[in-house]
């Protein structure tokens, strides 16, 4: 199967309370022995829902179907976003 490694991350929502993360935010390194073995990662998209720690799930396969799965973290910490619209305040992931 394939080799992986992986690390725990710490990325900030946006000021629409979303994230994305990036396969090279999460991967230390990975390789086959056949070819480029292709990552998959579950959950990719965050929001204000998921405010602390996410145990995510990575994937890496090889063409002949070979696999090996990683967990690593994802935090995400609680910023208080107050965002002003005409006279309006909304304040954003209120908990």
């Amino acid at each position: 199967p394939p080799l992986l490694s992986t690390q725990d991350i710490i990325i900030e929502l946006d000021i629409s309370g979303n994230a994305t993360i990036e396969v090279d935010q999460i991967i230390l390194s990975t390789s086959d022995n056949c070819d480029e073995p292709i990552i998959s990662i579950d959950p990719l998209n965050f929001n204000c829902a998921d405010v602390g720690d996410n145990i995510i799930e990575v994937t890496s396969s090889d063409s002949s179907g070979n696999m090996r799965n990683c967990l690593a973290t994802v935090f995400l910490p609680y910023i208080y976003f107050s965002v002003k619209t005409g006279s309006s305040l909304i304040r954003l992931c209120n908990t």
